[in-house]
């Protein structure tokens, strides 16, 4: 159990126009980090970050807007009223959730620690944060263990699994639209598995193999070279900065091939 367990409160907080309210528990005295990535920079945003289990959203779950960049992972979630961001899923703990300091209401906080965390470099540092969403002490209530952390190996010439990607037709929530494919997205944020759905519009330029079958993504660390021989069925592409795709037909399947630059994407952090 965490040493600091009995000493856990509730958080309460929101948004501005008090659509959104959640409560959160931690500590009185809050440790916080302080992120320098783009989006970040932009928002003043201090990061309380903690597992799901000590999250509760209380009101305005059909007041959010949900906005995704570069890998998709992170989902910042704002209040379609009045905007702000009180709390999203990151990218460095998809498994977690980061509450924004500034949005708690200040009677049951004692004092905050700000850390300052290099996100124009985040590649490199993302595994100092991976710790704070563990659920090694199940709320303020029992003992659990933390969930360890899924490895994929036995992908071949230098593949590193990424996620699975499955068509449905059915509606999920926090769908991502796509406009240029024509295809919603949802689930790989919060799935420890890296499972993805996709929903297609039925004008969508990708090709039919990738819009019925569900496909394997993998990353490369060369995508052009992962190409030599290859069939391939959607050419090389940058969704966001910093990221490169390709689709190629393997022994019948679609297989999604991604080539992410840290030097362009570091700075993206947040995404």
């Amino acid at each position: 159990m965490r040493d600091d367990a009995e000493a856990l409160v509730t958080h309460r907080g929101g948004c501005h126009c008090g659509r959104v309210r959640y409560e959160v528990d931690a500590p009185p005295r809050l440790d916080v980090q302080l992120c320098d990535c783009s989006i970040c920079s932009m928002t003043s945003y201090l990061h309380l970050i903690v597992p799901t289990s000590r999250f509760r959203l209380v009101a305005g779950s059909d007041e959010l807007l949900t906005y995704g960049f570069n890998t998709m992972v992170a989902r910042h979630h704002f209040c379609r009223t009045c905007g702000i961001k009180s709390f999203y899923v990151p990218r460095s703990n998809p498994d977690g959730i980061s509450v924004n300091a500034r949005c708690l209401d200040p009677s049951t906080i004692e004092g905050v620690r700000v850390t300052h965390f290099d996100g124009r470099r985040w590649e490199l540092h993302a595994h100092e944060l991976a710790h704070l969403s563990q659920d090694v002490g199940g709320g303020r209530g029992g003992e659990t263990e933390a969930a360890a952390p899924l490895v994929v190996s036995g992908a071949r010439g230098g593949l590193r699994y990424h996620h699975v990607g499955i068509p449905t037709p059915v509606p999920h929530e926090d769908e991502v639209y796509l406009e240029e494919f024509g295809m919603y997205t949802a689930g790989f944020a919060t799935s420890p598995y890296g499972v993805e759905w996709m929903r297609f519009d039925e004008g969508s330029p990708l090709p039919e193999l990738v819009r019925t079958v569900p496909h394997v993504a993998f990353e490369v660390d060369d995508l052009e070279e992962a190409l030599v021989g290859r069939e391939v069925l959607i050419e090389p592409n940058s969704p966001s900065p910093g990221v490169r795709v390709a689709f190629v037909r393997d022994n019948g399947a679609p297989i999604e091939l991604l080539q992410i630059d840290a030097d362009q994407s570091g700075s993206h952090g947040g995404g």
